[in-house]
């Protein structure tokens, strides 16, 4: 087979694999599958795929994302490179598109083809719009903005400064999580709406030396005020990147949790952990009408998770029950439903071994009506 020939299958493998990503992102609900096989053992993983988009222009396209969904930017004085990236960046979820929903992307690459898109709380309608009125512009941001990405990757794939062999050879992650705990306490109304969370991950490294733990995490927190932290395991902890976060019209924020220490040898496990505190509003906090929930969805693998919530009598759900094992978007179907639980001494746990990377796992309730 000829050079032309490979490269030509290496592409349509690429474009296959952005392609299946482009719905809820690369680092989405695609997790299951993160990198595309190159052949002879290599596989091509998401960051060199961001790096690639990132690398397409010096301008930082990152402002114009959340710019975008929100209406925003009424013009876009963008090259056709940096528009490109910024489409790219959009369509996979890349930097700080990752942040949003799928459709809240796809209402940002709608006005990136100047798409009339409704602002305000009827914003999400533009999706239509752009779905049923413009077929032909979504195929262009299907095909030629995904052969674009595929032609970029292949050619730095190509560079000599680039070796394939280092591409993709070593695991996605720098360490596993032997162990991860998540103990919730939702108080009584009377002890001032702190809602509380110790997080305990043993994680053991993947790399010779390890000095980082780094994850992000969502919380749902309706009305109340930003996370508080303290650090309760080893190792010195920070946020960053604390952002405003909405999802399916609940506000909330995302945060990264980092936790830095002396060089770990790979292998050799570490616990760390963490206490978040958050002051949540009555209304929101106890809304009979709404599913509450906490989960967790793995971003590397973890061998085992357990997850308790104490309720703070007389608040107690009239309705528990497990999720396991179900795509993030999913939590909320009746379908995900798994096996109900009841408290004991106020508390329910759940366990789970093996987690599937991408999969949700968590507790589910509702308030009782009374609380309203």
């Amino acid at each position: 087979m000829s050079d032309a020939d490979n490269e030509k299958q290496l592409k349509a493998r690429i474009i296959e694999f952005l392609g299946a990503s482009t719905r809820n992102g690369l680092h989405g609900t695609t997790r299951q599958k993160t990198a595309v096989d190159l052949g002879n053992g290599h596989l091509l993983d998401i960051q060199f795929i961001e790096d690639a988009v990132s690398a397409q222009s010096r301008k930082d396209i990152s402002s114009y994302v959340l710019d975008l969904y929100q209406g925003r930017v009424a013009t876009l004085a963008l090259e056709p490179s940096e528009l490109l990236k910024l489409r790219a960046t959009l369509l996979l979820g890349l930097g700080e598109a990752r942040y949003l929903t799928s459709d809240e992307r796809r209402v940002a690459l709608a006005r990136t083809y100047r798409v009339y898109v409704p602002s305000g709380e009827k914003r999400l309608e533009g999706i239509h719009q752009f779905r049923d009125s413009y077929q032909k512009m979504r195929r262009v941001e299907r095909e030629e903005v995904l052969a674009a990405v595929a032609s970029i990757i292949v050619e730095r794939l190509k560079s000599p400064e680039v070796s394939i062999a280092t591409v993709g050879l070593k695991a996605p992650w720098t360490y596993e999580i032997v162990e991860a705990q998540d103990e919730y306490v939702y108080p009584a109304r009377a002890e001032g709406q702190i809602r509380t969370v110790i997080r305990r991950r043993t994680i053991r490294p993947t790399v010779p030396a390890l000095t980082e733990f780094r994850q992000t995490y969502t919380d749902r927190t309706p009305g109340g005020t930003m996370p508080e932290v303290q650090n309760v395991g080893q190792g010195q902890l920070t946020i960053e990147n604390l952002r405003d976060y909405e999802e399916n019209g609940v506000p909330g924020y995302r945060y990264d949790i980092v936790v830095t220490f002396p060089p770990l040898p790979r292998g050799e496990p570490l616990e760390v952990a963490w206490l978040l505190s958050h002051r949540l509003t009555h209304r929101d906090q106890w809304r009979p009408s709404s599913v509450h929930r906490v989960h967790l969805t793995p971003a590397v693998p973890i061998g085992k998770l357990s997850i308790s919530v104490r309720f703070s009598p007389p608040e107690i759900p009239e309705e528990i029950w497990r999720i396991d094992n179900v795509p993030p978007q999913n939590v909320l179907q009746a379908q995900a439903r798994g096996e109900a639980l009841t408290p004991s001494h106020n508390r329910v746990q759940a366990k789970w071994e093996d987690i599937t990377l991408g999969r949700t796992c968590g507790i589910v309730w509702y308030w009782p009506r009374h609380l309203n």
